[in-house]
C-alpha cells in the first residue's frame, strides 16, 4: 500500500496435520507436507529435511538442495508464490520457473559470512554466492527493516548488496518484527470472551479464570 511497505500474511500451520506428505528425494530424505488452510482456501507447502546431520554450510549441500527443491516446484507444485527464507538458499531464485513470484527473505543480513563472500569454486553455479541470486532473481527482497536498506545504501553498512539494492530499490522491502494492534488488541479481538485495556484490566483476569478453568489448572 505504501512504498517500501509489505504486509504478507502467513498462517501459522504448525498445528495443522498435513494432508499430504510426499518423499521428494530419498537419499536427501527431503519432503514436502501440504497443508490447506480452511479460512481461505488455500494449500501451502512446507519443506522438511529429515537428516539433522545436513550441512547447509557447504556449496555442495546448498547446490544439490536447491535443485531437487526447484525441480519437485516446477515439475509437480507449479505454485503462485514460494516464499524463500535464509540466505543460503538464494540460488533457489535462479532455479524457479519464472512465472512463479518469488520472495527472498534475509533475516540477517551480517550473516554475510565467508560463504556469503568467498567465489563458488562449482561451475554450475557459477561465480555468485546464493546470496546474489536470491537478490537479482526475486520478484521481492525482504530485509528487516527499512533502516538497514537505507544504512546499506549510504554505505554506513559494508555489504557487497549494495550495488544490487541501489538498482532494485523498488523491489526491496523492510519488514519489522512485530504485530498489527489494530487486529491483536484485546480491547476489540474477537476471539477473547471479555475484552480489556490497559485502563480496564478487570476483564483480564476473568479470561484469565476462563483459561485455567478450560485447562484444568488451578
Amino acid at each position: 500500500s505504501k512504498k517500501n511497505d509489505i504486509f504478507p500474511i502467513i498462517p501459522d500451520t504448525r498445528k495443522i496435520s498435513p494432508i499430504k506428505s510426499q518423499v521428494v528425494y530419498e537419499n536427501t530424505e527431503i519432503i514436502f507436507e501440504k497443508k490447506r488452510i480452511i479460512e481461505d482456501s488455500l494449500d501451502y507447502y512446507f519443506v522438511k529435511n529429515l537428516k539433522s546431520h545436513w550441512d547447509f554450510h557447504t556449496v555442495q549441500s546448498i547446490k544439490l538442495f536447491s535443485e531437487v527443491i526447484a525441480k519437485y516446484i516446477n515439475d509437480v507444485i507449479v505454485p503462485d508464490v514460494v516464499h524463500i527464507f535464509g540466505f543460503q538458499f538464494g540460488y533457489l531464485a535462479k532455479l524457479l520457473n519464472p512465472n512463479i513470484k518469488k520472495i527472498f527473505n534475509i533475516r540477517k543480513i551480517e550473516a554475510e559470512n565467508t560463504l556469503i563472500k568467498s567465489k563458488n569454486d562449482l561451475e554450475e553455479i557459477e561465480s555468485l554466492p546464493p546470496l546474489f541470486y536470491g537478490t537479482i532473481y526475486s520478484n521481492a527482497v525482504v530485509l528487516t527493516s527499512k533502516r538497514i536498506i537505507n544504512e546499506i545504501m549510504s554505505g554506513e553498512i559494508e555489504s557487497d548488496l549494495r550495488e544490487i539494492i541501489l538498482k532494485r530499490y523498488k523491489n526491496v522491502f523492510g519488514l519489522v518484527n512485530g504485530i498489527d494492534y489494530g487486529i491483536w488488541n484485546p480491547k476489540h479481538d474477537y476471539y477473547i470472551k471479555h475484552n480489556f485495556s490497559d485502563k480496564e484490566v478487570f476483564n483480564k483476569n476473568l479470561c484469565k479464570s476462563k483459561m485455567q478453568k478450560f485447562l484444568n489448572l488451578e
